[in-house]
């Protein structure tokens, strides 16, 4: 029950972000292909939307209610400005790691 679970879990996400990724190059959301500046407060809680529905990027509007997803909630521990991530393909969610430049950059 708990591999099928987390099989299930695991493949589900690997689905919405190639989902994304195909629906970028559809759209062509130009915003995906780089991360977003934004100044962040010190102890303050964000949504950082990870289906890529939003139309508050980066930030989650609850687009996601049929997707499966659910935003991720984080602080960051300085006020300052930040890069947030747009293509949803990080793997230090939310900040960018630069992951958009091998997908985009081709």
């Amino acid at each position: 029950m708990f591999v099928q679970a987390f099989t299930d879990a695991y493949f589900r996400s690997k689905f919405y972000k190639i989902f994304f990724v195909l629906s970028v190059f559809i759209k062509s959301n130009d915003m995906a292909n780089k991360p977003y500046k934004v100044k962040l407060e010190a102890g303050k809680n964000y949504a950082w939307c990870t289906c890529g529905l939003s139309n508050r990027e980066p930030f989650c509007d609850g687009a996601h209610s049929d997707s499966g997803m659910r935003p991720l909630i984080f602080t960051v521990e300085e006020t300052k400005e930040y890069f947030l991530c747009g293509c949803k393909l990080t793997e230090n969610q939310s900040f960018c790691d630069g992951k958009h430049k091998a997908v985009f950059n081709k």
